[in-house]
């Protein structure tokens, strides 16, 4: 680590016409490729990445390399391959000059268990910050409002206590994410009218805390999302997930496989 120079320039999030959702990674915890699952939503006032794997930070470097340009990180869980990327994207964001408070949105504790990881992974670095991590507690029931957006929460049945996220924005869009889990009765109340994000482990009979593209397509029929995007397939799964997706998708059903570089214009 060293000290870095301030960079210009940064401070328009998205010159995008509409917001929209890229796919940074789309993989699981252990198979590397296609990265780990992370999204980036971009708006006319904010950029938030949606979970930050150890493999993420080279393609939020390769998508946005300007330190000023996230305003936030959601942390759907505390798993490695969602939350451990996050050192390494502070500590650059240190290194070239980075002055604009960061914000941690997700369960309470988040901000400090952040703050632990920083201290594990770079001892003193959270020290030598020139900008606040702020935190926004983002809890069930307590829908909260972050810049142009609206956040509403909802648990998901996973081995580590995790939250799915729906992201309303100004220009009246709604993304949602779940990150891992199975899909419960509230999270799938916030993928009504959305676009839907949602891990889908295998076809059918998903492990515990994992979900399973067979009951994601009847949760789309209770809630009507707009369409479905799957992320975080086994690796050994992944290609059935795909040969079902495509299946559906030719009967006329908006499910898709994302894979990272994917975006999608929201409306």
């Amino acid at each position: 680590m060293g000290s870095g120079r301030q960079r210009k320039g940064s401070d328009l999030p998205n010159q995008n016409a509409v917001p929209s959702l890229t796919v940074l990674g789309a993989g699981e915890a252990f198979d590397g490729e296609p990265h780990h699952t992370s999204l980036l939503l971009r708006t006319t006032d904010s950029v938030l990445l949606l979970d930050c794997g150890a493999f993420v930070p080279p393609r939020v470097w390769g998508e946005l390399p300007e330190p000023e340009a996230i305003h936030g990180i959601w942390v759907s869980h505390l798993h490695a391959d969602h939350c451990f990327g996050i050192p390494f994207l502070v500590g650059r964001m240190w290194e070239e000059g980075r002055r604009r408070p960061l914000a941690l949105l997700g369960a309470a504790g988040l901000r400090e268990r952040v703050a632990a990881l920083l201290d594990l992974a770079y001892p003193g670095l959270r020290s030598r910050l020139e900008f606040d991590l702020d935190d926004a507690v983002v809890e069930p029931g307590r829908p909260v409002a972050w810049r142009d957006l609206s956040l509403r929460a909802a648990e998901t049945v996973h081995p580590q206590r995790n939250l799915a996220v729906r992201v309303d924005t100004a220009e009246g869009a709604a993304v949602t994410y779940s990150g891992d889990g199975r899909p419960t009765p509230a999270s799938i109340e916030l993928a009504a009218g959305a676009d839907w994000v949602h891990e889908c482990f295998t076809v059918a009979n998903a492990p515990p805390g994992h979900a399973d593209l067979d009951t994601l397509v009847e949760a789309m029929r209770q809630a009507g999302p707009r369409r479905l995007g799957l992320v975080h397939a086994h690796r050994t799964h992944r290609e059935a997930v795909e040969r079902r997706a495509k299946a559906l998708a030719g009967g006329g059903l908006p499910v898709e496989v994302l894979a990272p570089g994917s975006r999608w214009f929201l409306t």
